[in-house]
């Protein structure tokens, strides 16, 4: 009997186990999410002028333009605010009223398209952008 229910929690204690080591990888994205995101909120925080900057650029931003790559920098000379962005679309109708949507926003100085390409044999369109936003009154 000790025998049997010795083998039992062996075998209960390796299906625990093997639950656990599944379950590892998603506990370090998950912790690593958290980590981004507190990152995030509390630059949110400390740089308010930011945030609205970004929720301008979204309010911008027409269903269809997928961001690969944002980034938001202050000169530190003339503290005017800038943006690099890299995004990709599959329709063109879409870049055209994103471009025309930033041209017309009252919180963007300029727009400075640097690049739209379509590849051979893609459907997405590549297009680099650069912006300066107008200065906080």
């Amino acid at each position: 009997w000790l025998d049997r229910t010795n083998s039992d929690l062996s075998e209960s204690i390796r299906q625990q186990q093997a639950i656990l080591e599944t379950t590892v990888d998603f506990e370090k994205e998950y912790t690593a999410l958290q980590q981004r995101l507190t990152v995030i909120g509390d630059f949110y925080q400390n740089q308010p002028e930011y945030k609205t900057k970004l929720s301008s650029l979204v309010a911008s931003t027409p269903p269809g333009i997928n961001f690969d790559r944002l980034s938001i920098d202050r000169d530190p000379i003339t503290t005017q605010i800038s943006s690099n962005i890299s995004l990709y679309s599959f329709q063109e109708s879409s870049i055209v009223d994103f471009i025309t949507n930033l041209t017309l926003n009252p919180d963007i100085a300029s727009v400075n398209v640097q690049k739209i390409e379509r590849k051979p044999k893609e459907t997405k369109y590549l297009v680099d952008l650069s912006l300066v936003f107008n200065k906080a009154k």
